[in-house]
Parts: structure tokens; C-alpha cells; sequence
């Protein structure tokens, strides 16, 4: 007896080849090449078709049941196909079907709660050495409270803690807890967006996210109190071309003036959303990483400041990054040393100027939630390193655009296919015919 898929690949492949027949005529054709042709689209029509099967009964399956049925379709899709004859798009999917099947047999054997580094890398897919993770952290708070104090107080050496501490308690940093004093946080909001939108190109090409933020979207009269005042939370959400971030009005002591920038970057465009909003292929839509868009805002926020436009707000950012980076090493504390959340307070508003209570409300939430602020965190060192190497190896063909370019397009990948992806582009970058390295070498003569 034949199997289905056995008679299903020889009724495409004599279609195949009847059709190529009747094509060329009476013309003379190179039978090898054409053969190879007519397989190659085969094999592709039929990985196309098994994927979507694979993908739509792995989708409707039972939690309990899932890990079954992706190896009963990956069995049958290693059978069927020949992976030499695929297209890129087709061995990408089934490489990321894999890590799914690796990542399901985690979830199913894990009987006990996950450490600490087993939860960095279900957030992240990557799994760091601890010991060097938090010294690089610890390394970056460093430099990031060097250059604050650079240009906070240049010709003050009062201890960093205590200029924070004078920020938290300066009134002039907060507007008052009212509709009004929401309104007007809600336009600097607004602002700080459209602004953010103007350089968007310089960051990522406009087309790849809809052209960013376009000022004939939004107003400062789209952006207001109105549909919170009876929220008890009183949460403001902003929704545009299906991306959506919303933001906490419940308490404005609980907002600096000076994080405005920050936030617009982080949650709109070019940042979190920016990513999270990518479309997908069937596969990457049940793959979960679920720190991976944050750890791509973290990165944004980060390296906003090296952009010539941006060093005005160079000082605010730095306050957001001290932030972030604290919440990290906090995190990483209190789940790898059993840190108290009085310890853990102390080191945070020690590390920043943000509100205590801001802050405590995020180490409740990290300790309830390991990785909350150390997963972004090393998500963004991944991605820096990913563009220091492509640097290196590029030099002065290094184009900061495609790169982003390359990181945001296919939207959240392991980072075991997004290196990749990187290498890709970079052996691309180097092919003697690609037309920057033309003119590079125009320029060399």
C-alpha cells in the first residue's frame, strides 16, 4: 500500500513535468536544469502545504496533547521533504518548529517551578552565563551614572544618590494629580512622539512600520482624559494602526516630566510596538519569548542618545536607562542572592531618581515574576553585541539602518536564528556585486 504523501509528491511532480512539456514545445531545453527546476518548486508547493497542516492542527491542539502532535508532523514532514531542494522562508519554519518541539518538551518536563537562568532563557532564548550577565550590568550602571554626573552637575561631586534623591523630591518634576495635570502629561506624550517620528528614518526605514508616527494621525485632541475618568486605574490607551500602549493616570506623582521622551520611544514607534505589531509567519505566532519586543524598546531607549538630534534629551534618557538597568540587577538579586524587597528598594532608588513607590510597585511585580526587567536587559545586550560584531566585520560598510532594518523585519526570532539572519545580511554586505560595496570600492581607487 502507497503511502498518501508518496502519491501526493508523484501526482505534483507529473503534473509538474506535463506542464513543462507542454511549455517548452518543440523547443530544446537542458533536461537536468529544467528537472531541478521542476523539483525545487515541487518540494516547495509541498512544504508550503504540509507547514500550513502542521500549523493549523499543532494551533488546535490540547496543551496536554501539543508536544504530540509536532512530532507526529515533524516525523512526517522530515519523511516527505527534501530539505536541500527548500526556499529559505520554508527551512527557516521548519528550523523554528524545532525549537517549538524543544521548547514544549521543557514546558511538559517541568514538574518543578524553573531556576532563575531556566526562566532568563524561556523569556529570551538565551541562556547567559549569570556571573558575567550581572557584571556587565553593574558595568553599564556605571558608565550610565558616569555620564550623568558628566552632565548633571559637572562641577558638583556630591554623591550621585543625593542628586536623585533631591529630583524624586522636587516638585517641579511632576504635574498635579488632576484631569488637567493629565491632559498636559498626555500632550507631552504627543510631542514627544511626533518628534520621536521625525527621526524615525535615521533609525529604521520608515516603510518597514507603516512610515511611523505620521502627524495627520494623531493630536493632542485624540489623547485625553475623557473614558478613564471612571476607570479606577484611570488608564489611558492609545490605539493607531493596531498598535496600542496604554499608560497609568492613576497617580501622577508616580510620572517624571523628564521620562516623557522615554516612554514615547519605548512603547510607540519605532520601539516596543514597532516590533510587537511585525507580522508572522503561522510558527512564530505559538513561539513564545516573551521579553524579546521589551528588550528591542530597552535597546531603542539606549542608543536614542548617540543620535545627533537626540543629545538634548541625552541627560532624560540617561535617567530611564539608570532605571531599567537598577530593576535588572534587582531582579537578578533577589531571585540568585534571596535579596529582601527592603534591599532591593534601597538599591533602585539609590540607582535612580524615580519615584519610590514606582519603584516598589516594579520589584513586587519582578519578584512574582522573574526576568520582569533582567530579560529585556539582556535582550538588549544581545542585540548590541550582535551590531558591535557586524561593525567590526563591516567597518566603514556598516550602515546602522539595514541593521535595524534586519533585526525589526521578521519580527521576534530566537536568537539562534536572528545571528542568522545578521550573517546573512553581513556576507551580503561583503558579496563584491552589492551596490555599497561598489562604491566603497569606487572610493578605495
Amino acid at each position: 500500500m502507497f503511502h498518501p504523501i508518496l502519491i501526493l509528491k508523484l501526482t505534483f511532480l507529473v503534473l509538474l513535468t506535463a506542464c513543462s512539456v507542454i511549455d517548452t514545445g518543440s523547443r530544446s531545453i537542458q533536461p537536468t536544469a529544467r528537472a531541478a527546476t521542476i523539483t525545487e518548486r515541487f518540494e516547495n508547493k509541498l512544504a508550503e502545504t504540509l507547514l500550513h497542516l502542521a500549523f493549523q492542527d499543532i494551533s488546535n491542539a490540547d496543551a496536554s496533547e501539543k508536544l504530540i502532535v509536532i512530532d507526529s508532523h515533524r516525523h512526517k514532514l522530515k519523511q516527505s521533504l527534501d530539505e536541500t531542494k527548500l526556499s529559505a522562508g520554508s527551512r527557516l519554519q521548519l528550523r523554528l518548529l524545532e525549537y517549538l518541539r524543544q521548547s514544549e518538551r521543557n514546558r511538559a518536563g517541568a514538574s518543578v517551578a524553573l531556576s532563575y537562568e531556566e526562566m532568563l532563557r524561556r523569556e529570551t532564548s538565551y541562556s547567559p552565563n549569570l556571573a558575567d550577565f550581572e557584571n556587565e550590568a553593574y558595568a553599564r550602571l556605571s558608565t550610565a551614572h558616569a555620564r550623568i554626573r558628566k552632565l548633571a552637575q559637572p562641577d558638583n561631586q556630591l554623591p550621585i544618590e543625593t542628586l536623585f534623591r533631591a529630583m524624586r523630591e522636587d516638585h517641579e518634576n511632576y504635574l498635579p494629580n488632576t484631569d488637567a495635570g493629565r491632559q498636559e502629561y498626555l500632550n507631552l506624550i504627543v510631542t514627544s512622539l511626533l518628534a520621536i517620528g521625525k527621526l524615525t528614518p535615521s533609525l529604521v526605514d520608515p516603510a518597514l512600520i507603516g512610515a511611523g508616527i505620521d502627524s495627520s494621525e494623531i493630536g493632542s485632541t485624540e489623547f485625553t482624559v475623557e473614558g478613564v475618568e471612571n476607570d479606577p486605574g484611570r488608564t489611558f490607551s492609545y490605539r493607531a494602526n493596531n498598535k496600542v500602549f496604554s499608560i497609568d493616570l492613576g497617580d501622577m506623582s508616580q510620572l517624571p516630566l523628564f521620562e516623557t521622551e522615554s516612554v514615547a520611544t519605548y512603547y510607540g514607534m519605532p520601539g516596543m510596538y514597532a516590533m510587537s505589531s511585525r507580522p508572522l509567519l503561522k510558527i512564530q505566532s505559538m513561539i513564545s519569548i516573551p521579553r524579546y519586543s521589551e528588550g528591542w524598546a530597552v535597546y531603542l531607549t539606549a542608543n536614542l542618545a548617540d543620535l545627533p538630534d537626540f543629545q538634548r534629551s541625552a541627560l532624560s534618557l540617561l535617567y530611564f536607562e539608570a532605571m531599567t538597568i537598577s530593576l535588572a540587577i534587582a531582579d537578578m538579586h533577589i531571585h540568585t542572592d534571596n535579596w529582601s524587597e527592603t534591599k532591593a528598594l534601597e538599591f533602585a532608588s539609590a540607582s535612580s531618581p524615580y519615584p519610590v513607590k514606582r519603584l516598589q510597585k516594579s520589584i513586587q511585580i519582578t519578584r512574582k515574576i522573574p526576568g520582569t526587567f533582567s530579560a529585556p536587559l539582556l535582550v538588549r545586550m544581545r542585540l548590541e553585541e550582535l551590531r558591535e560584531q557586524s561593525k567590526q566585520i563591516l567597518k566603514q560598510n556598516f550602515d546602522l539602518n539595514e541593521f535595524h532594518n534586519t533585526v525589526l523585519k521578521p519580527g521576534p526570532l530566537p536568537f539562534i536564528e536572528l545571528e542568522r539572519l545578521v550573517k546573512d545580511w553581513i556576507n551580503r554586505k561583503m558579496m563584491p556585486d552589492h551596490p555599497e560595496r561598489k562604491r566603497l570600492n569606487q572610493l578605495q581607487l
